[in-house]
């Protein structure tokens, strides 16, 4: 399978529920020159139910190290 770039090429992918500020967390990120992408649910990121698993295979391989997840509930 194959993923794009941007989703192979990120340094944080950030995962919430809604209204807990990971919209800030992701802008100051990005300023600070990290790739990152917010979703709230696997479509949000352009994969399907089944795709999260091979994806960070992907991504993995790719980079030699996993991907970095970071997650807010409130």
């Amino acid at each position: 399978m194959a993923f794009s770039d941007e989703l192979l090429d990120l340094d944080y992918l950030i995962y919430s529920s809604h209204k807990t500020g990971t919209q800030t967390l992701r802008a100051t990120l990005r300023q600070n020159g990290f790739r990152c992408l917010h979703f709230h649910g696997l479509k949000n990121i352009g994969l399907e139910e089944g795709d999260f698993s091979p994806w960070l295979s992907a991504y993995r391989e790719k980079h030699g190290k996993p991907m970095k997840a970071i997650t807010v509930f409130r």
